[in-house]
């Protein structure tokens, strides 16, 4: 604690320290709700114009749109024809049964395949099929399959003919393969190699649909592989076919058109910059921070709020004269040395009810403390309202 003898003269402030604008604005604002304010008025105004460029900008967009759809069709069915025998009263065993390599005449494979047209009258189709025959020699080692030779032959090739149901394009086969002229081949070729090999026959139907709309064309290809077992005299075998199948298409072309202007994005950026100037035009001619004196008053009245039931408010303060003055730092100290001394804080009112020059006293026998709340003075109290002396 510094101490000081008490001067008989009194503090006074200046009229220019406690005068402000005479012109002043309408509101009186803290710096900080100020500067926010105006922030959040340019942050309007920018947000508005990012709106209103986003709303008149030329926007390309790009749909899909679809000229012409189908389905494309493939299967494949077959049975095995019998030699005559005493044994089966039919001459034909279905795909999936069981047959003798020593009673079997010829297989007897249908492929087909077909682009079912659902605008027929803006899409055209072409198309080809092909079947061939694959002899393959063949060597296991180990989980793989290594291919010692293999033998293709074209068996019929057709074009695409359209059904008397408008917008039906097929392309089908009917096959006789003779497994005992493949295996005879296979026999053949293990001479020529001078050892045996694993041998497989497998019959492929593919081809491919043209499809065009409009001036877009697309290709549909198709593929259907069965494999006829090279079964030995005395030997079993069974025909396994593929699963139908029925895929879905569409010819479709890229449109690209601008979108309009956006109106209503437009529109609220307007109003985002219209709100964000009038923000910033009310901050800058409505408003204006407080001037000295209002700050103090803000500062003493901070000081009543938070110590006014621990203050005593008098007509006029005692008289110090031959005592020491001891200035103390905050109000906390002062209430702490009323309570040791058992002595009020004292201080008079002005009109307005706020402590003379912001004089508290405690007036003892020798001493006297005392706190002021200068206009110049900094916060003195953590966690409070700036309540300290000088």
């Amino acid at each position: 604690m510094e101490t000081e003898q008490k001067q008989d003269e009194k503090e006074t402030y200046s009229e220019e320290e406690w005068s402000g604008d005479e012109e002043s604005a309408v509101f009186v604002w803290s710096r900080a709700i100020r500067r926010g304010t105006v922030l959040l008025g340019v942050l309007l105004i920018l947000t508005g114009g990012v709106q209103i460029f986003h709303g008149v900008r030329k926007l390309e967009e790009h749909q899909e749109q679809v000229l012409g759809s189908y389905e494309l069709h493939k299967e494949g069915s077959g049975r095995v024809h019998l030699l005559p025998n005493r044994l089966y009263g039919d001459a034909w065993r279905e795909a999936g049964q069981v047959c003798a390599s020593s009673l079997t005449d010829y297989v007897e494979l249908a492929f087909r395949a077909e682009l079912n047209r659902k605008d027929t009258e803006t899409m055209s189709v072409t198309g080809y099929g092909t079947a061939s025959s694959i002899l393959t020699g063949y060597q296991i080692s180990g989980d793989s399959k290594k291919t010692v030779y293999e033998q293709s032959e074209i068996l019929e090739k057709q074009e695409a003919a359209v059904q008397e149901q408008a917008g039906t394009d097929v392309v089908a086969f009917t096959l006789q393969i003779r497994p005992s002229e493949y295996l005879a081949r296979a026999e053949e070729a293990d001479r020529v190699l001078g050892g045996s090999v694993s041998k497989s026959l497998t019959v492929q139907f593919d081809g491919s649909f043209t499809v065009s709309a409009e001036e877009k064309t697309v290709e549909e290809p198709f593929s259907v592989l069965v494999e006829i077992p090279l079964a030995v005299s005395g030997s079993f075998y069974e025909i396994t076919l593929p699963q139908p199948e029925t895929v879905p298409g569409q010819i479709t072309e890229t449109v690209s058109q601008v979108r309009p202007v956006r109106w209503k994005r437009v529109a609220a950026g307007a109003g985002g910059i219209l709100a964000g100037m009038v923000l910033v035009w009310f901050v800058l001619w409505m408003t204006r921070e407080p001037d000295p004196k209002e700050r103090w008053e803000r500062r003493v009245r901070s000081v009543l709020r938070k110590y006014g039931n621990l203050l005593a408010a008098a007509e006029t303060l005692p008289d110090s004269a031959g005592k020491s003055v001891v200035r103390l730092q905050d109000m906390d100290s002062l209430l702490q040395v009323s309570e040791d001394l058992h002595c009020p804080v004292l201080y008079v009112p002005d009109e307005n009810g706020l402590p003379e020059q912001g004089r508290f006293l405690i007036s003892g026998e020798a001493v006297s403390y005392e706190v002021r709340i200068c206009p110049e003075s900094s916060p003195l109290v953590e966690g409070g309202g700036p309540d300290g002396g000088r």
